[in-house]
């Protein structure tokens, strides 16, 4: 098999090598084997795998198929080996934001699903992501740290899906080039391409091409036989590959995982560039759903939406009828099932929807009567709003309802200046799924996240799937306009027969 190594620039200057074994499952000095009281046969590479590096760094999907090693079977680490040996990474265009690359990810394990549990999905870092404006997390500063996927989500979790690893994990194993950096576009112009290779499937419309690069992206050429292309992930940090080539396509995960196994099958890390441009087959349907109750968040920020919830908002599991099971596999809920917090929650968004979408953004006072109306018509005497409001607009919130002194109404946000901009919005999420009612912005992907984390926890529909008006009459709003001024799409929670299908 190909080694598999990674090396990043991590200044202009200079590159830095990362030492480690070419597979997390050639690395071991002491005498432990495949796994608990399972005996390797074969003489590969004399060594034998630390059972915690499964279980901690390397997170294997807990699957149903025998693909794992079980306990006191005999097995074969030369075939372990060689089943561990493809890694799967991703990142996505540098404008898009934190919660569409959830989205993101959700794919990318889609197509890791197809491609076989050989591969891993190797987790990119968050960073540079547009809407974190914190000064501490300004994409222009040069002492900015890539976040690992643990900093917002429960990666174990995840892993129960489909194996995954971090990135900083992956550098550690690996200290050569790449097998292929594939860089996705579906803009190119005709005249660009003189392709080798197209496959159409059954949808009409599906086209893959693949050539070498023209002028679609920046990378050099190194000593005539690998690339150097410039990497998302950290300042001045660039990938070598062994193989570098442009990919014009309208594509689906299912045509794109084909393509992969007809044509890439023997490369054993594979890089994919806009991995955004890659679309679902089948969106909500039951591996969607899969997936994305996979992604469960942090377990430290759960914590802290929870101790807000008791504390401001008399909010907790056992009376709301929000507890989950640890095991996402295990948590069905029906429609209804969960009552929700006496709270009103109200996701606002500003900044670039002001701007560029101001057909669908209510004015900060229209917002205010909303919010006020509705909780009246619920009987609700307080409102949880997640917003990425300036400070002057915050302002504007807060003087309407004390001017208004609206049914001694209570308004609360959530602020803590020790998390990241990223880590306050899942708390956020967190907070504003477990009221009893929720507001959002219309296509808005932070109120698209909350909306499937409130049907992952059994709530009505009526009380999910409702957005603020962008204009309000001029005696002011009220509760059944909010309830027929925009009609979201209602992406409903699908379990099918089993989530390890």
């Amino acid at each position: 098999m190909l080694s598999n190594i990674l090396l990043f620039l991590l200044t202009s200057a200079a590159y830095i090598q990362i030492i480690g074994s070419p597979s997390f499952l050639a690395e071991s000095s002491d005498d432990e084997s495949c796994t608990k009281n399972a005996q390797c046969s074969g003489d590969h590479r004399q060594t034998s795998i630390r059972k915690n590096r499964i279980n901690s760094n390397h997170q294997q999907p807990e699957r149903s198929d025998n693909t794992m090693p079980v306990q006191d079977q005999h097995v074969n680490c030369n075939q372990i080996y060689q089943q561990q040996q493809k890694y799967l990474l991703y990142d996505v265009n540098d404008h898009e934001g934190f919660n569409l690359r959830r989205d993101v990810y959700i794919r990318m394990a889609l197509l890791t699903h197809r491609l076989g549990s050989s591969w891993t999905l190797v987790l990119p870092p968050w960073i540079n992501l547009y809407h974190w404006r914190d000064v501490n997390y300004n994409p222009h500063h040069d002492d900015i740290n890539p976040l690992p996927w643990s900093t917002f989500f429960e990666t174990s979790s995840m892993s129960k899906f489909v194996s995954t690893i971090e990135m900083s994990d992956f550098v550690k194993l690996h200290s050569q080039p790449l097998d292929q950096i594939l860089i996705l576009n579906s803009d190119y112009d005709d005249d660009e391409y003189s392709g080798e290779y197209s496959e159409k499937d059954t949808h009409s419309s599906e086209n893959i091409e693949i050539d070498n690069c023209l002028n679609s992206e920046p990378y050099e050429v190194l000593n005539n036989r690998q690339f150097i292309y410039q990497s998302l992930w950290n300042h001045g940090g660039e990938l070598i590959a062994k193989k570098l080539s442009c990919v014009k396509l309208q594509n689906f995960i299912s045509t794109f995982s084909n393509f992969i196994k007809s044509n890439l099958s023997d490369v054993n890390t594979l890089m994919i560039r806009k991995a955004e441009t890659i679309l679902h087959d089948n969106y909500g349907d039951t591996l969607f759903w899969s997936a994305r109750r996979s992604m469960r968040f942090a377990p430290d920020l759960v914590s802290i939406g929870n101790r807000f919830r008791s504390d401001h908002l008399e909010s907790w599991d056992s009376k709301d009828g929000t507890g989950e099971d640890t095991d996402w596999r295990k948590t069905i809920k029906q429609p209804g099932q969960a009552s929700g917090g006496p709270f009103l929650a109200v996701h606002l968004r500003r900044q670039d929807f002001v701007t560029h979408r101001s057909e669908h953004v209510p004015s900060i006072d229209c917002a205010c009567k909303q919010m006020a109306s509705m909780a009246e018509s619920r009987g609700l005497e307080r409102i949880f709003i997640s917003s990425d409001a300036d400070n002057d607009e915050w302002k504007q919130i807060y003087d309407y309802f004390k001017r208004q002194k609206v049914h001694d109404l209570k308004v609360y946000r959530f602020q803590n200046e020790s998390l990241s901009p990223g880590q306050v919005a899942i708390v956020d999420q967190w907070i504003a799924a477990h009221a009893k009612v929720f507001i959002g912005t219309f296509e808005s992907t932070f109120t698209f996240r909350i909306q499937e984390e409130r049907e992952i926890l059994g709530f009505h529909e009526d009380t999910t799937f409702l957005s603020l008006c962008p204009r309000c009459d001029h005696d002011g709003a009220n509760s059944t306009k909010i309830n027929r001024c925009w009609q979201l799409s209602k992406w409903r929670i699908n379990y099918g027969k089993s989530d390890k299908d």
